[in-house]
């Protein structure tokens, strides 16, 4: 029997959504919470638009652009700016995210990682 080969998508991407949440006192508080754990490529994308320092509130803060691919489904076509994703510990802001040629099998797009 042949082994499976797991192609290019060979990281566990949890996908956050954006929403808000019930604080318990009638009012509301925006958080995080996960959507879907899918399979997906990460990957550094090359300089000069690969990574930046941003003095934010009097401190230096780190970012670095990402791409990404994951598979299409219907948990994830309507990924948005708003959302993000986790990998390894590492949390990844979407930046920009399209549905490649429109054929409802692969969304891809940019992310920042911010780090303190």
């Amino acid at each position: 029997m042949k082994p499976i080969e797991p192609g290019p998508y060979r990281q566990r991407l949890v996908v956050q959504r954006y929403a808000s949440a019930p604080d318990g006192s009638g009012g509301f508080v925006w958080t995080y919470s996960p959507l879907a754990t899918v399979w997906g490529r990460l990957w550094p994308q090359p300089p000069p638009a690969g990574g930046k320092e941003v003095e934010a509130l009097e401190k230096v803060v780190a970012s670095v652009t990402h791409l990404f691919a994951i598979r299409y489904s219907s948990l994830v076509a309507t990924l948005t700016p708003k959302d993000r994703f986790s990998w390894n510990g590492r949390t990844f802001e979407i930046v920009t995210v399209m549905n490649t040629e429109a054929r409802n099998r692969e969304l891809t797009g940019t992310a920042i990682e911010v780090t303190a």
